[in-house]
């Protein structure tokens, strides 16, 4: 989990993996589940989940600017690539924030 203004609004949001799986060698295929909480900006209110992407394992989570300056971006580190297989090559993933984000379905 990592916090950052995602929408621009001033106030910081959140954005969480989850759904791992019961351990490293038996992950969760549809797990790894990338959301972003939108913060309110008040306390009476409640925060909006707004899914980003997901890849199976996802363990680590920066944001930033990693390729360009413009639009802000999410990494994503898995743990492993796939259920059964510890010692595979992990993908790194990379979503870009998209122009309307608080209408996205899913980031790009």
């Amino acid at each position: 989990m990592i916090h950052y203004d995602i929408d621009g609004d001033g106030d910081q949001d959140i954005v969480i993996c989850y759904q791992y799986g019961a351990t490293m060698e038996n992950v969760d295929p549809d797990g790894g589940k990338i959301h972003w909480l939108e913060n309110p900006g008040d306390v009476q209110l409640e925060w909006k989940k707004r899914y980003i992407g997901k890849s199976t394992a996802m363990h680590r989570l920066a944001v930033g600017h990693f390729t360009q300056e413009k639009v802000v971006e999410i990494i994503g580190l898995p743990i492993v690539e796939r259920p059964h297989d510890i010692h595979s090559i992990v993908s790194i993933n990379l979503w870009r924030r998209p122009e309307n984000v608080q209408e996205a379905t899913e980031w790009p």
